[in-house]
C-alpha cells in the first residue's frame, strides 16, 4: 500500500469525522439543547423553559406546573367541553365570592377573579390556549404573573409553530 498524499488524508479524516458525527447526532443535538437551555422540560412535545426563580413539576403527563415564591403557573389539557375560562370564574365568583372578575368582551378563552385574602390581594387567571385543549391557570399576586410572561409567550409560539406545522 503506498503514502497518501496530505489532501487524501485531509479527505479520510473529514469522512470519518462526518460518519462519527451521524452516529453520535443526538446525542450531540442533546448535549447543546443541555447547554443552551440548562432547565428546560420537555412536556407534549414542548420546551418549556423556567425563569431563574422558577422551578418547573411535572406530576403527571397532563399537568405541568411553574413554581415561583408565591406564585403558580399550571398548565393543563383538558378535553374539549361547553365550559369556557369565562363560565369557570364566573361558577368560582359565584361560589366562593372573588372580590370582582374580569372578562373581555370578545373573548372567552380568557377570565381573571380577584379575592381578597387576609388583606392581600389573589388574582387567579385561567386561559386557553391554541386551539383550546390546552388551559393555563395562574394563582398568586395581580403583579406576580408577569414573571410567568416567558414561559407562556414560548408556550404560544410553539403552539403556533404546531398549528402552521400540521397538515389540514
Amino acid at each position: 500500500m503506498g503514502r497518501f498524499t496530505p489532501s487524501q488524508v485531509a479527505l479520510i479524516v473529514f469522512g470519518c469525522g462526518l460518519i462519527l458525527s451521524s452516529v453520535f447526532m443526538d446525542r450531540i443535538a442533546k448535549a447543546w439543547e443541555d447547554f443552551l437551555y440548562p432547565n428546560a422540560v420537555h412536556w407534549q412535545q414542548m420546551r418549556i423553559v423556567p425563569g431563574k426563580d422558577q422551578k418547573i413539576v411535572v406530576p403527571n403527563a397532563e399537568v405541568l406546573v411553574v413554581k415561583q415564591a408565591g406564585a403558580l403557573l399550571t398548565l393543563f389539557l383538558r378535553p374539549e367541553d361547553k365550559l369556557t375560562p369565562q363560565s369557570m370564574v364566573h361558577e368560582l365568583c359565584r361560589r366562593d365570592g372573588c372580590v370582582k372578575s374580569a372578562f373581555a368582551v370578545n373573548d372567552t378563552d380568557r377570565a381573571v377573579a380577584t379575592y381578597k385574602l387576609r388583606g392581600a390581594s389573589m388574582q387567579i387567571v385561567l386561559m386557553r390556549l391554541g386551539d383550546g385543549a390546552l388551559w393555563v391557570e395562574y394563582k398568586g399576586k395581580p403583579d406576580g404573573m408577569a414573571a410567568f410572561d416567558n414561559v407562556l409567550e414560548s408556550v404560544s409560539a410553539q403552539l403556533a409553530e404546531r398549528k402552521a406545522g400540521s397538515p389540514g
